[in-house]
């Protein structure tokens, strides 16, 4: 409950913020009043997308690592730059430089609000989990035996490479992704075939299906009793599946903005998804895992 309050506050002060900074860049630059991305439907959907996301993260980021504010805020710096791209895109389109500070400056006061927010009215719990043994509480039930299912199979390294297959994978296809916007015309009329970039469309759209059959084989192959592995492979799935969502209202015209940023928003979850657990503190064995058999 006080995950979702701060969530929703999170919301509502980053927008206003974003409100403030556009209203205050209209009085100190006439110029740039009417702006295109200074419309609320503009910067809005964007920054709850963002924000959501962010909250999203956090209870992710609490429950993977043994520090989770200091990985938190390492994951929000490289999100923060990550989404500097597009404003420096803008910048390569010619696109007024005050009105894309602007855009910049809202990023980072949208980071601000949402990162102390969450630590800081919705902190991790500190909690000390105690195993009573069999002497202390005889009719308590007993750990797991190594020889159950599914913890012989709990293959670590085997779930890394995994993961790191999964992490280039998206990567790769963020960076053809980003090459359509430049090589296929935004513009274009509705449809599936396009005009121009034929060959690096289909490359877009064949790396985002080998990703969907690898995030299915990561959901059927991943063992559930590895918390940090399993929530990487659904939360990383979570991401594809935006992206997917994305690239489909691309087809239409008036949807191409939008969905080109949930496909960018997609990828970025995916992407730290699967990057997450190495950016953790070593695994916790599953129940009954012997220590001396982890690599």
């Amino acid at each position: 409950m006080r995950l979702g309050a701060v969530t929703l506050l999170c919301v509502f002060g980053s927008l206003g913020a974003d409100a403030g900074l556009v209203r205050l860049a209209g009085t100190m630059f006439p110029a740039i009043r009417g702006y295109s991305h200074f419309h609320p439907y503009d910067y809005g959907t964007l920054t709850v997308i963002g924000v959501l996301a962010a909250c999203a993260s956090w209870p992710l980021a609490v429950r993977v690592s043994s520090a989770p504010r200091s990985l938190f805020f390492r994951v929000a710096l490289v999100v923060t730059a990550l989404l500097l791209v597009p404003d420096v895109w803008l910048l390569v389109g010619h696109e007024p430089v005050k009105g894309v500070l602007v855009l910049i400056v809202m990023h980072f006061s949208v980071a601000l609000i949402t990162y102390n927010l969450l630590i800081r009215l919705a902190p991790a719990r500190s909690v000390i989990a105690h195993l009573p043994t069999s002497d202390e509480n005889p009719s308590s039930p007993q750990p797991d035996s190594p020889t159950d299912e599914g913890i012989l199979k709990w293959d670590p390294a085997r779930e890394r490479v995994v993961r790191l297959v999964m992490l280039w994978a998206v990567a790769l296809e963020f960076v053809t992704g980003l090459l359509s916007i430049v090589y296929v015309p935004i513009g274009r009329p509705d449809g599936w075939i396009v005009s121009r970039g034929e060959a690096l469309y289909l490359t877009h759209a064949l790396l985002g299906g080998l990703l969907t059959l690898g995030v299915v084989a990561m959901l059927v192959r991943t063992s559930r009793r590895n918390r940090r592995s399993w929530m990487a492979a659904v939360v990383g799935g979570y991401g594809v599946f935006l992206s997917a969502v994305g690239g489909m209202m691309c087809v239409e015209h008036p949807l191409r903005l939008a969905g080109m940023s949930l496909m960018f928003l997609g990828a970025s979850v995916a992407f730290f998804a699967y990057l997450t657990p190495s950016l953790a503190s070593a695994p916790t064995p599953p129940p009954g895992w012997n220590a001396t058999d982890v690599p």
